[in-house]
């Protein structure tokens, strides 16, 4: 019995934390098609579920201690992000845009399971484990990918360019980003 349970514990985890990684990358994907103005409550959608998901992501690689769910999951969670950018409008996007979210997703990916090795190895060598600390010195690397993968993803994914890359800014833009809120009443 106990067995499974070391093994259940780490696949639930996981699989949660996938979970939260699909619903943050497909808010991002909607903070950048701005859809009815509403730029303020995507951003916010966007931002509230990757602080969710980061922190979780945080606290799942610091209670599990199973190197192949870890490797699995993170796997999973960092490349599930190429399913909502590789294809924009019906079309793939472009070869530097391609080449560009896999080399970030492989520098998450090696982030996360360099990040799970050193926990483990401090929680197994140390005489006093401190979670906090521990978490405080990881937690800096992987958001550093992490903002270089938006910033990878805004590039390429901003709402101002148009097909050749140029960035073009039309009327309609103007009135959404001006109608913020979208149409709640003044």
């Amino acid at each position: 019995m106990k067995l499974k349970t070391k093994t259940i514990k780490p696949i639930c985890f996981s699989f949660f934390c996938f979970l939260l990684s699909v619903l943050s990358w497909y808010l991002l994907k909607r903070l950048f098609l701005w859809q009815e103005g509403r730029v303020i409550h995507n951003l916010l959608y966007a931002f509230i579920s990757f602080v969710i998901f980061f922190i979780f992501l945080m606290v799942c690689l610091l209670l599990v201690e199973n190197r192949k769910a870890v490797l699995v999951f993170s796997f999973f969670t960092t490349f599930s992000i190429l399913i909502f950018f590789l294809r924009k409008q019906g079309l793939w996007v472009s070869v530097p845009a391609i080449i560009s979210y896999v080399v970030v997703c492989l520098m998450l990916f090696g982030g996360i399971n360099l990040t799970n090795k050193n926990l483990i190895y401090e929680r197994k060598n140390s005489i006093v484990f401190h979670p906090v600390k521990a978490i405080l010195k990881a937690g800096n690397t992987i958001l550093i990918i992490f903002a270089i993968l938006f910033s990878v993803l805004f590039y390429f994914n901003s709402p101002l360019l148009d097909s050749y890359g140029n960035i073009q800014i039309k009327e309609e833009y103007i009135k959404k980003s001006g109608n913020t809120f979208g149409k709640a009443a003044i």
